[in-house]
């Protein structure tokens, strides 16, 4: 699964994005990171960092800049469709 991507930075609207881009150039987003705070922190993080580890041939592992209890990153675990 070639996978990549983190781009945004609005405090309102998305805080980065991982896709999934193919060999034939067609592109799919995986997720969508928005920064939407909630007590604590932002909901799912922010900021995407580094680069994305691939386990097995559909789960991508990352870390991110924002986000968690603390604000300090989180860990975040996709799985492509």
């Amino acid at each position: 699964m070639p996978a990549g991507g983190k781009g945004g930075s609005g405090r309102r609207g998305p805080t980065g994005t991982v896709y999934q881009m193919l060999a034939t150039g067609e592109v799919t987003v995986l997720h969508q990171f928005v920064a939407r705070e909630r007590a604590g922190g932002y909901v799912d993080g922010g900021k995407p960092l580094a680069t994305l580890t691939q386990v097995g041939s559909d789960t991508l592992l990352g870390v991110t800049e924002q986000g968690g209890d603390e604000r300090v990153g989180t860990l975040f675990k996709l799985t492509a469709p």
